[in-house]
């Protein structure tokens, strides 16, 4: 994530986080639908321009615990040290596509939870 710079050039000194989180964009809570429908309705309505998540990142080091009650505050712990580093805006309008509704498949996990 942070071996190269946008021209490809490589950095000399890396900082990686250890976690980034998407925080959603609280002002468009009130244009996403809650009730059953199909979500992507919601994303071709967003315009270019549209922050859609603030991004934050933490190298704050991943620790668990055979106790949830402890891994849980590590978590915690982890998310509060996390600061913002960026924001993701759209660049153009969202597309559809049978390819990203079939075949990508992102599994997330949180480290603690392996």
């Amino acid at each position: 994530m942070a071996k190269v710079n946008q021209d490809g050039s490589p950095v000399s000194n890396a900082n990686t986080p250890s976690q980034v989180y998407f925080v959603p964009n609280g002002d468009l809570k009130n244009s996403i639908s809650t009730a059953p429908h199909d979500f992507r309705d919601d994303l071709t309505a967003l315009n270019p321009g549209t922050k859609v998540y603030d991004v934050y990142a933490t190298s704050k080091s991943i620790k668990t615990s055979i106790l949830p009650w402890v891994t849980e505050r590590y978590a915690r712990e982890r998310r509060n040290s996390a600061v913002k580093v960026g924001e993701l805006v759209m660049a153009s309008p969202f597309t559809l596509s049978q390819f990203g509704d079939t075949g990508i498949f992102f599994k997330h996990q949180r480290y603690e939870d392996r």
